[in-house]
């Protein structure tokens, strides 16, 4: 994007379904030269505790009183599909 996302704009993009959904990854997924699938791929987008989304968020979330900071902790790839 060409402004900051905040956490809770990305977190309404994770509870809406978009780390589910295959319509919003529209590059491919490639990793030490080879491609991979897209439920291989997505397995790597995890936070802290296992569930899909950045991976410096806990249960899901970002950390309490971080709504409005700017998210962190995503690759390219989920950035890209946001």
């Amino acid at each position: 994007d060409t402004t900051e996302v905040s956490n809770r704009q990305f977190k309404a993009f994770v509870d809406a379904g978009g780390y589910q959904d295959p319509n919003y990854w529209r590059e491919p997924f490639i990793s030490d030269g080879r491609s991979l699938g897209f439920d291989e791929a997505l397995a790597r987008f995890r936070d802290t505790t296992g569930r899909p989304g950045p991976s410096t968020w806990e249960l899901g979330t970002y950390p309490e009183g971080a709504a409005d900071l700017p998210v962190s902790g995503v690759s390219w790839y989920e950035a890209a599909a946001y």
